[in-house]
């Protein structure tokens, strides 16, 4: 009814007004903080579900609990993801900043080389920049806020968005592995495994490793272990060590380290960790992996060649693939916890 409309004794409905919407944005964070979801930075919400007019489905940051009302890769919604794809994978990047960005030229690459030649060969995924999540490594130590309730948060949104599998682009993040994945209905791809798996099938009898890290990769042991199930043995520089005060700096010197510099990587960042990964070689190990997303970056098979790399981006781009094309299934992938 317009105003011109109007009879005698009626009135227009008055819009809903700021204050309404925030006492609604209280309740939902009110909701939120007893489901155990931490409170986002920013003033935005992440209990604060949004119901799309046209299909119903609520997007929220609880533990799964809308999962159901979304649409899922085989549920009828198959014809929205790429020709071939079986599997919508879920990738937690941000951790740091470059770590999605290569990853995803990776994936385009991996998927070129498999034969994607237009815009619609290539898979779907779903990408969450949680740039918000704190240092790892602080976070381990005790010395900075946890990043666990981040990581559970921000994996959890990315399965109520419909993801099958998880893949976190951070390898100390993989510290927090086991408490995450005990609450996710999806499998979180494991890093460290599926990267010693790639050494064992593209290096037979292998035993010795370098890895080149942070110190809360080291300290925490996650190649260790994973490369003392097949067998293969770590070798790694000491934290505090000369070696390994080189690898920090490059990655986190103010002035010249690639978490500075971004992807123009210092020519002294990348002389240190080459020289790092020289050190390691002298030291008995006959393949390097970079441990970080910031080494990936820098440590590239192009710009040291002389020995060889296995980089976890690398070999979960492929297995990615694998799994967005039906090749192989997420649960090959579940680690049980």
């Amino acid at each position: 009814m317009f105003p011109d409309q109007l009879h005698a004794g009626d009135h227009p409905r008055r819009p809903r007004g700021r204050c309404h919407h925030r006492k609604r944005a209280a309740r939902a964070r009110d909701q939120a903080v007893a489901r155990g979801v931490p409170p986002a930075r920013g003033g935005v919400d992440p209990g604060l579900g949004r119901r799309s007019r046209r299909d119903g489905a609520r997007v929220s940051g609880a533990s799964g609990e809308n999962d159901s009302l979304l649409p899922r890769p085989g549920g009828g919604n198959q014809r929205f993801l790429a020709r071939g794809q079986r599997y919508l994978p879920g990738i937690y990047g941000g951790v740091g900043p470059l770590s999605h960005t290569l990853f995803e030229q990776l994936l385009l690459e991996a998927s070129g080389r498999r034969g994607a030649r237009t815009d619609q060969d290539h898979p779907v995924w779903l990408l969450a920049s949680a740039s918000s999540t704190p240092n790892r490594m602080h976070s381990l130590s005790g010395a900075g806020e946890p990043a666990e309730p981040y990581l559970r948060h921000f994996a959890h949104l990315l399965q109520a968005a419909g993801a099958d599998a998880l893949f976190v682009v951070c390898n100390t993040a993989h510290a927090y592995h086991a408490a995450v994945q005990r609450d996710l209905r999806i499998p979180w791809i494991h890093l460290m495994d599926v990267t010693v798996d790639s050494i064992r099938r593209q290096h037979p009898g292998v035993e010795r490793v370098g890895v080149v890290g942070t110190d809360g990769t080291l300290e925490t042991g996650l190649y260790a272990r994973a490369l003392a199930r097949h067998g293969m043995r770590e070798i790694a520089p000491v934290p505090g060590s000369p070696e390994q005060r080189a690898v920090m700096a490059a990655i986190f010197e103010e002035g010249w380290g690639i978490k500075a510099t971004g992807a123009a990587v210092s020519e002294r960042a990348r002389s240190e960790l080459a020289w790092v990964a020289r050190w390691l070689m002298g030291q008995g190990a006959q393949v390097v992996i970079p441990a970080c997303t910031e080494v990936s970056v820098a440590l590239t098979p192009e710009s040291f060649s002389a020995y060889p790399l296995v980089d976890p981006l690398r070999v979960a781009a492929e297995v990615l693939l694998d799994v967005a094309n039906g090749v192989r299934t997420p649960e090959e992938f579940r680690v049980s916890v």
